[in-house]
């Protein structure tokens, strides 16, 4: 039996497509792996919107709070000194690998809700972590607990 020209056709289109998609997944973690690795805040965007879009969601989490506030971090210049920028850089680092490596980012079925309460409930440990040098780093600097404060309190009156 020979197949018509049409579907051999077809048949190759449909196996190089199928090829080339499970290649661009794998990419994408590995793209995704290497932002969350280094504390970039274009894995809110481009891995945590892209996997769990919730943009016109209530709970959304990504782009109007972990993007928000990542890009406040980066540019807030009275983290740079004191053990600031180390404290600021294993926090983005933590959030980010915490939902990376989640079974909520890696199921299909996770909702907006699921990544909303996931996100925040992961603060505490990585806000605080003895590794981010929290303890020494920002209480015991008075300047970079006054930037924290400037920066991220003044969103709660």
């Amino acid at each position: 039996f020979k197949f018509p020209f049409v579907v051999k056709m077809f048949l190759q289109l449909f196996i190089s497509f199928a090829i080339l998609s499970g290649l661009g997944n794998a990419q994408d973690l590995e793209e995704c792996t290497e932002l969350a690795a280094a504390g970039n805040c274009d894995f809110y965007p481009e891995c945590v919107n892209t996997k769990i879009n919730c943009a016109t969601d209530k709970y959304e989490y990504a782009l109007s709070y972990g993007e928000v506030y990542c890009d406040r971090f980066d540019s807030s210049l009275c983290f740079r000194k004191d053990g600031g920028e180390q404290w600021v850089n294993g926090v983005q680092i933590c959030l980010m690998q915490k939902i990376l490596n989640s079974e909520l980012y890696n199921n299909d079925d996770s909702s907006c809700q699921d990544l909303f309460n996931f996100g925040f409930n992961s603060h505490p440990d990585c806000f605080t972590s003895a590794n981010n040098g929290f303890c020494m780093d920002i209480l015991q600097q008075f300047e970079n607990l006054d930037c924290y404060a400037k920066q991220f309190c003044n969103d709660m009156k």
